[in-house]
Parts: structure tokens; C-alpha cells; sequence
């Protein structure tokens, strides 16, 4: 379970992190404000995880992949619109973008929940 929680941790954190770079007035306030949103969510977590670490086990990486799927979903709006507006031009990509997106939620999800499927993952390869 420690696998679901940490990976939807990251989901809100990166979700905030997302929202506050592409609502946000973060580009035309310079680099300052980019560099302290991301130091915000990366510095505090990262060190409490580490201090926790040998308890959370193989568990402490659902964080980051959280954090990255939750940095990119609130992107998918403009994706959503375009796709929804029909424009000739970018749609192709937008529907890419937007399909991508829940193929690879869907199967990092899996990989969280079921503990087969992180089996599957972590089997070695032969050469």
C-alpha cells in the first residue's frame, strides 16, 4: 500500500507543480520563481523520504513517478481543447498526446497495485 500512497503524493505535488507552471505567471516572473516552486516540492519531500527511506523500501520510487505523471496531466487541457476544436493542423498530436498520457498512467498505476506486475518488471532480462 505504501506503493499507492507515495505514488499519489507525488501525483498531487507534481499536480500543483504542473498547475502553478501552466496557470501561473511563473515564465514572465523569471527564473527565480520557476527555481522555488521546484525547490519547494523537491527540497522538503526529498530529504524527508530519505530519512525514511530504509522503511519505505523499493516503495520510495512511486514518488517520483508520481511526481513526473502529476507535472504533466494539467498539460493535457490544451491538449483536450485542441482536440476537441478539431484543428487540423495539431490534432494528430494533441490526440497523441492525450492517449500517450493515459496508456502510460494506466500501466504505472498497474505497476503500483499489483505486486505481479512489479515482478514482472524487475525480472531479469536473458542474453
Amino acid at each position: 500500500m505504501s506503493y499507492l500512497g507515495l505514488l499519489c503524493l507525488g501525483l498531487f505535488v507534481g499536480g500543483v507543480i504542473g498547475m502553478g507552471v501552466t496557470e501561473g505567471k511563473v515564465w514572465g516572473s523569471g527564473p527565480g520563481a520557476f527555481a522555488t516552486i521546484f525547490g519547494a516540492a523537491l527540497g522538503g519531500s526529498l530529504g524527508v523520504f530519505l530519512q525514511f527511506a530504509p522503511d519505505l523500501g523499493d516503495a520510495v520510487f512511486a514518488y517520483p513517478m508520481g511526481l513526473v505523471l502529476g507535472f504533466i496531466w494539467p498539460f493535457v487541457r490544451g491538449s483536450w481543447g485542441i482536440v476537441k476544436e478539431g484543428d487540423e493542423g495539431s490534432f494528430t498530436f494533441a490526440l497523441g498526446h492525450v492517449l500517450v498520457l493515459l496508456a502510460l498512467s494506466a500501466f504505472v498505476l498497474a505497476m503500483m497495485m499489483f505486486p505481479e506486475m512489479r515482478a514482472w518488471i524487475e525480472r531479469p532480462t536473458s542474453g
